[in-house]
Protein backbone atom coordinates (compact mmCIF):
# COMPACT_ATOMS: atom_id res chain seq x y z
CA UNK A 1 0.00 0.00 0.00
CA UNK A 2 1.31 3.43 -0.88
CA UNK A 3 1.09 6.19 1.71
CA UNK A 4 1.51 9.75 0.56
CA UNK A 5 2.30 11.88 3.56
CA UNK A 6 1.26 15.48 3.60
CA UNK A 7 -0.64 15.63 0.32
CA UNK A 8 -4.03 15.75 2.06
CA UNK A 9 -2.91 18.32 4.62
CA UNK A 10 -1.01 20.77 2.49
CA UNK A 11 -1.86 22.71 -0.60
CA UNK A 12 -0.03 21.59 -3.70
CA UNK A 13 0.34 24.63 -5.88
CA UNK A 14 1.34 22.62 -8.89
CA UNK A 15 1.51 18.96 -9.87
CA UNK A 16 4.95 19.76 -11.26
CA UNK A 17 6.09 19.90 -7.60
CA UNK A 18 5.86 16.10 -7.45
CA UNK A 19 9.04 14.32 -8.52
CA UNK A 20 8.66 11.89 -11.44
CA UNK A 21 10.29 9.22 -9.25
CA UNK A 22 7.52 9.63 -6.68
CA UNK A 23 4.88 9.35 -9.40
CA UNK A 24 6.62 6.25 -10.79
CA UNK A 25 6.28 4.51 -7.41
CA UNK A 26 2.56 5.34 -7.42
CA UNK A 27 2.30 3.95 -10.97
CA UNK A 28 3.96 0.73 -9.79
CA UNK A 29 1.52 0.43 -6.89
CA UNK A 30 -1.50 0.98 -9.14
CA UNK A 31 -0.30 -1.54 -11.71
CA UNK A 32 0.36 -4.13 -8.99
CA UNK A 33 -3.36 -3.94 -8.28
CA UNK A 34 -4.69 -3.42 -11.81
CA UNK A 35 -2.05 -5.31 -13.89
CA UNK A 36 -2.77 -3.28 -17.05
CA UNK A 37 -4.42 0.05 -17.86
CA UNK A 38 -4.66 2.35 -20.82
CA UNK A 39 -2.31 5.30 -20.51
CA UNK A 40 -5.32 7.63 -20.13
CA UNK A 41 -6.77 5.57 -17.27
CA UNK A 42 -3.39 5.27 -15.59
CA UNK A 43 -2.95 9.05 -15.72
CA UNK A 44 -6.39 9.49 -14.10
CA UNK A 45 -5.79 6.84 -11.43
CA UNK A 46 -2.38 8.25 -10.55
CA UNK A 47 -3.60 11.84 -10.36
CA UNK A 48 -6.46 10.77 -8.08
CA UNK A 49 -4.00 8.96 -5.82
CA UNK A 50 -2.18 12.27 -5.38
CA UNK A 51 -5.45 14.02 -4.54
CA UNK A 52 -6.00 15.92 -7.76
CA UNK A 53 -9.70 16.11 -8.55
CA UNK A 54 -9.33 17.59 -12.01
CA UNK A 55 -7.02 16.56 -14.79
CA UNK A 56 -5.52 19.70 -16.29
CA UNK A 57 -2.56 19.97 -18.61
CA UNK A 58 -0.03 20.43 -15.79
CA UNK A 59 -1.36 17.46 -13.81
CA UNK A 60 -1.46 15.31 -16.95
CA UNK A 61 2.10 16.25 -17.92
CA UNK A 62 3.38 15.44 -14.43
CA UNK A 63 1.67 12.05 -14.41
CA UNK A 64 2.96 11.24 -17.91
CA UNK A 65 6.51 12.06 -16.80
CA UNK A 66 6.02 9.69 -13.89
CA UNK A 67 4.73 6.93 -16.18
CA UNK A 68 7.76 7.38 -18.44
CA UNK A 69 10.00 7.21 -15.36
CA UNK A 70 8.24 4.02 -14.21
CA UNK A 71 8.98 2.47 -17.62
CA UNK A 72 12.63 3.57 -17.48
CA UNK A 73 12.97 2.16 -13.95
CA UNK A 74 11.56 -1.17 -15.09
CA UNK A 75 8.36 -0.95 -13.02
CA UNK A 76 6.14 -1.00 -16.12
CA UNK A 77 6.26 -1.48 -19.84
CA UNK A 78 4.36 -0.09 -22.79
CA UNK A 79 2.30 -2.76 -24.52
CA UNK A 80 0.64 -1.08 -27.48
CA UNK A 81 -2.09 1.18 -26.13
CA UNK A 82 -1.73 -0.14 -22.57
CA UNK A 83 0.78 0.18 -19.75
CA UNK A 84 1.37 -3.12 -17.96
CA UNK A 85 3.31 -4.11 -14.88
CA UNK A 86 6.74 -5.55 -15.62
CA UNK A 87 7.37 -9.19 -14.88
Amino acid sequence: MIVIFGHQNRFLQNAADIAPEEVSVAVKEILEQQISLSKEDLVKETSQLFGFGRLGTIVEASMLRGIDTAIKRGFAKNDGDRIVISD
